[in-house]
């Protein structure tokens, strides 16, 4: 069961109450995307349907670390090549939460993997514990209107046409070139999660591999 709680969503279990999101600060962001949950999940009019409530997620840069990911299994399909470390630990804890949170809130989660799709999708399907129907191509494959999206990158912009919340993962922790669509968030409503400043850990202990 899930309880809102002083606008904050918090897991019951017996006399316990866990925080979902336990890598997230607890920031704007973070408080903004338990609220949308609230209204979309709870009694009231802006409540949808299960069946309904889609969302999806941009694949690197957004659930791990920008690299060419299908080359890397096809070598190794257990570890990353250059670094040694195992796929599953090249995954933002923080966003592997947010799946885990939203599929639990009764979301059905897809991951927009472009070309890499066939590919990666056994071991992507397997990480965040979705159907491998729903790592697709492109948003076309997707049945029906998602209502919230996780990006990262300018080339995700299409991505955010149309759902009700549109989440912009904004990498102010590394050396990153700075993306246009975090320029444009204000003004399309879209909001900024700012790793250095919402994410409580999740963020890599040494360098992500250079590819």
């Amino acid at each position: 069961m899930i309880l809102a709680a002083v606008g904050t969503f918090l897991f019951v279990t017996g006399a316990a109450s866990v925080d979902p999101l336990p890598s997230w600060r607890d920031t704007v962001a973070k408080q903004r995307i338990f609220d949308f949950v609230a209204n979309v999940t709870q009694p009231g009019p802006s409540y949808i349907a299960p069946q309904n409530r889609i969302v999806l997620f941009a694949d690197d840069g957004t659930l791990w670390p920008e690299m060419p990911l299908s080359a890397a299994l096809a070598e190794d399909p257990l570890r990353d090549p250059v670094s040694g470390r195992r796929y599953a630990d090249l995954v933002y804890t923080p966003m592997s939460e947010m799946v885990a949170f939203l599929r639990a809130s009764g979301f059905t989660v897809y991951i927009v993997a472009g070309g890499e799709a066939d590919a990666i999708r056994p071991w992507a399907s397997q990480t965040f514990d979705v159907s491998p129907h729903q790592v697709v191509r492109s948003r076309a494959a997707i049945p029906g209107e998602p209502i919230m999206a996780f990006v990262s990158s300018d080339a995700d912009l299409g991505l955010l046409a149309g759902p009700r919340l549109g989440v912009v993962v904004d990498h102010t922790d590394a050396a990153a070139q700075p993306v246009q669509i975090v320029d444009k968030a204000p003004s399309r409503g879209w909001l900024v999660v700012d790793v250095a400043r919402d994410w409580r850990r999740g963020l890599p202990a040494a360098p992500w591999p250079e590819h």
